[in-house]
C-alpha cells in the first residue's frame, strides 16, 4: 500500500457524497474500492470516480451544444 493523494488526521471527515454514491477522482486509484485515505482517522473514499468529472461535464455541454445546433438547423430547413 503505497502514500494516498491525500491525508486526514482528523475526525468525522467524509471523502465522498453518500446520497449522489459520487467521491473524488484520484489518479492512482486502481479500480478497488474503496480508496484508502493516508493518516491517522483510517479514512476512505467509498465512492471513488474513475475519471476527472472536469472533463465529463465538459464532453458533456459540447455534446448539447451540438445536438442544440443540429436541431436549429434542422428547424431553420423545415
Amino acid at each position: 500500500e503505497g502514500a494516498s493523494q491525500a491525508k486526514d488526521n482528523g475526525e468525522n471527515n467524509i471523502w465522498f457524497d453518500k446520497k449522489a454514491k459520487e467521491g473524488n477522482y484520484w489518479s492512482d486509484w486502481n479500480s478497488k474500492k474503496p480508496y484508502l485515505i493516508n493518516g491517522t482517522a483510517q479514512a476512505k473514499d467509498r465512492y471513488p470516480l474513475n475519471c476527472d468529472l472536469e472533463r465529463i461535464n465538459v464532453s458533456f455541454i459540447i455534446i448539447v451544444l451540438g445536438i442544440m445546433s443540429i436541431s436549429s438547423i434542422l428547424k431553420r430547413k423545415q
